[in-house]
Order: C-alpha cells, then sequence, then structure tokens
C-alpha cells in the first residue's frame, strides 16, 4: 500500500522535514497542474509504461488537477494527489514570501520542482530518496525499480543527471565553464535526508532567497529545475544545480558521485544509462510480469525522453517520429 491519500489536505505555510522512518526507497513526483497536461498523447504511454504491481521499490505521484480520465488505470505503485492551480501558487508564494509573476501553470510548473517537496514535505514522509521525472517519456519501470532498491541505504546524496545522460557539452555551451549539471529536467533523484538537511538550508539563505524571489517573480520559465541557462545575467547561479553547488561548498557533504565510482560508493546500484537518440530513433516498448523494458534502436535503456514536444504539445507527430508511428510496443 502507499502511503498517500489521494487528495493533498495540508493547511498552512511551509513546514519542516517529514520525520517517518525511511518506507519506500524512492519517491518520485510529476507535476500535471491545467487540462493540458492530461491531455498530452505521452501520457497514456507513460502511465503505461512507469507502473508496477505491488509492492514497488519506488512510488510515482501524479499530482494536478481536473486528474486523469476513469478510461487512465493507475498501477499500484501510481497515486493521484488533487492540487489545484491556486493552490499550489498560493503555497509557493508563501514558501517565497513574495508574489509569483507568472499566471500559467507550465513554466511555473517546470521551475518550481526543485521547491515542490519542501512546500509539501508530508507527501515526502517515508521516503528515503525524492525526486522529480516528466511525463513525456517511456520509462523501464523493471530497470527503474531495480534501480530505486539498490538505492536503500546508498550514502550519497544525489545520482546527478549527468549520470543518466546530461552532457556536459551541453552544460559548458551556457556557461563556458565545467560547473556541474547537478540537477535535470527529466528526471533528478536526491536523498531525502540530503535535500532537508544540505540542499534546503541553503535554498532559505537570504541571498539564495533574494535570487528564488527574482526568478519567479519574473513572467518567463528560467529553467530553475536544471541549469539556469534562460535566466540571464544570473545563469547557473539561478538554477538549482548552482543551490546544490553552493551547499556542497558550505557543507562538503555533497560530492560528485563518478560514473566510474558510482557502484563503489553505492554498493549493487543497478543503473541503465539513459541513451540520447534521434527523431529518427526506434523507441521500443516492452511490457512484462516483471515491469516495463525500453529499447532505442535495439538498446535497452532506463527511459526515453520525447523532448520535442515542448515544441508542438499538441502535435508530437510533426517534430518527432520516434513518439508516433514508430513507437510500438513489443509483445
Amino acid at each position: 500500500m502507499l502511503r498517500h491519500q489521494t487528495k493533498e489536505r495540508m493547511k498552512g505555510n511551509v513546514s519542516h522535514a517529514p520525520t517517518a522512518e525511511p518506507l519506500v526507497p524512492v519517491c518520485l513526483f510529476v507535476l500535471m497542474l491545467g487540462e493540458g497536461a492530461w491531455r498530452s498523447h505521452f501520457v497514456p504511454q507513460f502511465v503505461a509504461s512507469a507502473g508496477r504491481s505491488s509492492p514497488s521499490p519506488f512510488e510515482l505521484l501524479l499530482v494536478g488537477n481536473p486528474g486523469p480520465s476513469p478510461e487512465l488505470k493507475l498501477a499500484e505503485n501510481m497515486r493521484f494527489v488533487n492540487m489545484s492551480t491556486s493552490s499550489y501558487k498560493s503555497r509557493l508564494e508563501g514558501f517565497l514570501g513574495s508574489p509569483v509573476g507568472r499566471q500559467g501553470d507550465q513554466p511555473m510548473t517546470s521551475d518550481v520542482r526543485p521547491l515542490f517537496p519542501a512546500m509539501y514535505p508530508k507527501l515526502f514522509s517515508g521516503c528515503e530518496w525524492i525526486g522529480w521525472i516528466e511525463y513525456d517519456m517511456l520509462v523501464s519501470s523493471y530497470h527503474l525499480g531495480l534501480l530505486s532498491a539498490s538505492l536503500r541505504g546508498c550514502p550519497a546524496s544525489l545520482l546527478p543527471g549527468l549520470l543518466l545522460g546530461a552532457s556536459k557539452d551541453h552544460v559548458r555551451r551556457f556557461f563556458h565553464h565545467s560547473s556541474p549539471p547537478w540537477s535535470w529536467g527529466p528526471i533528478t533523484l536526491m536523498r531525502a535526508d540530503a535535500y532537508w538537511n544540505q540542499i534546503l538550508p541553503v535554498m532559505r539563505l537570504p541571498e539564495q532567497m533574494r535570487i528564488l524571489q527574482q526568478v519567479f517573480g519574473q513572467q518567463d520559465a528560467a529553467s530553475f529545475d536544471e541549469w539556469g541557462e534562460f535566466f540571464h545575467p544570473i545563469g547557473y547561479n539561478a538554477s538549482f544545480s548552482g543551490f546544490i553547488e553552493k551547499a556542497r561548498q558550505l557543507t562538503n557533504k555533497i560530492t560528485s558521485v563518478p560514473e566510474e565510482q558510482l557502484l563503489g560508493n553505492c554498493a549493487g546500484v543497478q543503473c541503465i544509462k539513459y541513451t540520447p537518440s534521434s527523431s529518427r530513433a526506434h523507441c521500443h516498448l516492452q511490457l512484462s510480469q516483471h515491469g516495463s523494458h525500453i529499447f532505442v534502436d535495439e538498446q535497452e535503456t532506463l527511459f526515453c525522453h520525447f523532448r520535442e514536444r515542448k515544441h508542438d504539445p499538441q502535435d508530437p507527430c510533426s517534430t518527432n517520429a520516434a513518439a508516433c508511428g514508430r513507437l510500438r510496443t513489443r509483445q
């Protein structure tokens, strides 16, 4: 059984870190505010790929309003959390102590993900690792399950997106230096006690809060959940990756985990790296009783991210063939 109720019911402002003993290795959330998110072509495919039968080593919270259609069957490891855009915006303004400038939910949804556990800590009570994932993806629930189970007891503070496929070269194109891309839009995982005790206190520092107020007071997306590449002149320092780097400098506890050292630092971690693919790639979903498997051009991978959807969310076929005719389920 999952621990979460189907309706978010907390009152008042942001509370402190949850105190329950860890019960679930990994808790991931997906923000799906507004009707547009639920109408996306990718939601049924995402739900089908990410579902697992209970018991599962990871939970998936689908957060938003109005919610899934009756035809969309959620698996045992999934729960819908009913949350209106207005209550979500009010909670964000309570965390920041200042008004939020943007009215649309999509830009705010992207940037707010690193703050969301701090805004709604009770949703993550009993989770050893917490993080977010996007819904314009196919996810191997089999391999995500292996990864989640093996992260139990892992002493690392983060599983950086770089280990799952984020490119240093992509980051350098924006920043002209090698600052690490600690967080990543498609999927980011943090050990819960590192988030509550190392990262969140840094976010609450006056200097960092002023940056947050500036980021969320503007009208456009700032890529805060990744590397801040669209928010100049502050850039990287106005991103969650920049905040994590600040926490690393202040606490000396959040350290880089090079790919070649991952297994040594976290014995037994099972991870298949994300395989970047072009729009011409074949992305296959294979379902089994042990969870789903994802193949990109016959190579098994952790997930397939259809990022071209962002350019034309109503018609992904026009920009990404892999999301349409070339997407097929193996039997």
